[in-house]
């Protein structure tokens, strides 16, 4: 599912080494080292979770009292059948930092001299191990290694947390595509909520029927993902596109314009790729909405980490539709997803850095100022329209500018409140 270097594995587990693999979740681990092994040794290796083992009954033995010739009572070792007869070759630990301190060194000595309590293991090769990192945040609820540990172990293996795009293209070869370029646009906080391994349960479900806001999670843009998902028959239609002309044709279809602005948005690279090429020829009524969304990916706009960061990213020079794009683009549903709110931020932040909001406001001036009527209404309804009743971020941020204050002159009140009145972006002449 991820990408894991098995013919490296392979030459590791030749040359007999210990070998320690670490990474995220959901990336495959287990899975490939049980292929190994199993290929190499058939059934002559073990798979323990560390988490759940006993060390007595797994591996050092279990302790019973025994009349020996003499007639006295000793204590002898019930050992485990493998340990017993020295009947495997590897032994793979998985989640090996999740386990207790009592076997942690027990596997010390079966790591350095193949041995349990001394008694050796003649047959036994390799010892295998996977962890999830420890970090600052706790992410995973994981136990210290220590150094001397961690030096027994010859190979330190860290999987990238990638897709194997050769794994899925071969199990999904229809919709693969879409799902590899789907994740990989996915913020790198929201990426590690979706695993490599939940991508193949999403892929999975999705070819049979299933619904996939039951696999994924809602911070993963689900709906970008489904739109992607219904493209593939547009995106031959897309390849059959030569000319200017053929383009210039083709999107004034407004059904073909409507599903190329959704797969746009949707950060669909083939129609991105098709609209950089043909935007020339395409009706300028058509072709702003392409640019603004087109301009703030470009841009870096989708998901920010704080309001003050979004301002830091807006440019320094006179507001205009691309300014208004990069504002709308961002999801404001993750920033708040935790609780606080938009005029809160805005409040705080007009206490604290002034100048801050100030710029905030007027690149949301020279926008308003600017525009002419039809690109108001986009960049105040969205692309579904004043209808919808879905007010735009850009829209939201004007109104919460003007209820908290001090940020428009009387003068810039009257020419927006009036524009935007006349050109029937709002139905109230007192607007801000």
């Amino acid at each position: 599912m991820a990408v894991i270097n098995k013919s490296r594995l392979q030459q590791y587990l030749k040359l007999e080494y210990n070998v320690l693999l670490s990474s995220l979740h959901g990336v495959g681990k287990t899975t490939v080292i049980k292929e190994i092994f199993t290929e190499a040794f058939g059934e002559r290796w073990r798979y323990f979770s560390a988490a759940t083992m006993d060390v007595f009954v797994d591996l050092i033995g279990i302790p019973k009292v025994v009349v020996n010739e003499d007639g006295r009572n000793v204590m002898k070792l019930v050992r485990p059948e493998f340990v017993e007869y020295d009947q495997v070759e590897a032994i793979f630990l998985d989640e090996f930092n999740r386990a207790n301190a009592k076997t942690l060194n027990a596997v010390m000595e079966l790591l350095q001299f193949k041995s349990l309590n001394g008694h050796k293991l003649k047959n036994l090769r390799v010892i295998w191990a996977c962890i999830n990192p420890e970090d600052e945040t706790d992410t995973y609820n994981v136990n210290h290694i220590d150094p001397a540990q961690l030096d027994r172990f010859h190979v330190h293996y860290t999987i990238p947390y990638k897709l194997e795009e050769e794994y899925f293209h071969a199990k999904y070869p229809i919709t693969a595509p879409i799902f590899i370029q789907w994740w990989n646009d996915l913020p790198i906080d929201i990426r590690k909520m979706v695993s490599p391994r939940r991508v193949d349960y999403a892929a999975d479900a999705h070819a049979k029927g299933c619904r996939l806001e039951d696999f994924l999670p809602v911070e993963s843009n689900v709906s970008a993902l489904r739109t992607l998902l219904k493209s593939l028959p547009f995106h031959e239609l897309i390849k059959n596109v030569k000319t200017d002309e053929e383009a210039a044709i083709f999107v004034k279809d407004i059904n073909n314009s409507t599903k190329l602005l959704d797969l746009v948005k949707a950060n669909d690279a083939a129609s991105i790729d098709f609209f950089v090429k043909y935007g020339s020829k395409i009706p300028k009524e058509l072709v702003e909405p392409f640019a603004e969304f087109v301009y703030a990916r470009k841009n870096g706009f989708d998901v920010v980490a704080s309001l003050e960061e979004l301002i830091d990213k807006l440019p320094n020079d006179k507001g205009n539709q691309g300014t208004a794009a990069l504002i709308n683009n961002v999801k404001l549903e993750l920033l708040y997803k935790n609780g606080g709110s938009l005029e809160n931020d805005i409040r705080a932040l007009g206490n604290t850095k002034h100048n801050l909001v100030m710029k905030l406001a007027n690149r949301c001036c020279d926008v308003m100022i600017t525009c002419q009527a039809e690109t108001l209404q986009r960049i105040f309804w969205g692309v579904e329209g004043k209808v919808a009743n879905r007010p735009t971020n850009f829209h939201q941020i004007v109104l919460i500018l003007s209820k908290v204050g001090g940020f428009f002159t009387v003068k810039q009140k009257t020419y927006i409140n009036t524009k935007l009145y006349t050109r029937k972006v709002v139905e109230d002449m007192n607007y801000i």
